[in-house]
């Protein structure tokens, strides 16, 4: 086993404790090792749905324990599986970072529930594949 997919594994490992079984093999299980160079860990969820999710809610906690284990600052980026339909694009995170999205408000686009611009409920709104966790907002018409 190299030596990315052993820091993977070893933080699965102390992931696991601390989280339900569901919650662990719906989000931390599926995700994959990709590539493990110069303190940034790189993994693949199985679709986008997922690679947001682990963002948003794991992809800090994540970089933490692996840091931890590593003795070294651990960079930690989620992408979604080749041919995914993807979520928001954001910056790999470091331990104890949030990552910030990237889409900002225009008062051209429609406004979602809960203030959120573009949402699925906005029929304008398409999500559109970029090649990593990313949504790609139409252009509004006129």
């Amino acid at each position: 086993m190299q030596q990315g997919e052993q820091l993977w594994h070893q933080v699965q490992q102390a992931l696991q404790p601390n989280l339900s079984k569901p919650t662990f093999e719906t989000w931390i299980r599926p995700a994959r090792f990709l590539t493990y160079a110069e303190g940034q860990l790189r993994l693949e969820a199985p679709n986008a749905f997922t690679c947001g999710w682990l963002r948003k809610n794991y992809q800090s906690q994540i970089a933490a324990v692996a840091s931890e284990i590593a003795g070294r600052t651990v960079v930690v980026e989620v992408v979604a599986a080749a041919g995914a339909v993807s979520e928001p694009a954001l910056p790999p995170v470091a331990a104890g970072g949030t990552a910030t999205p990237l889409l900002r408000r225009s008062t051209t686009q429609r406004e979602g529930p809960e203030g959120v611009t573009g949402s699925a409920a906005d029929p304008a709104f398409s999500p559109t594949p970029r090649g990593n966790c990313g949504w790609r907002h139409p252009t509004p018409s006129p």
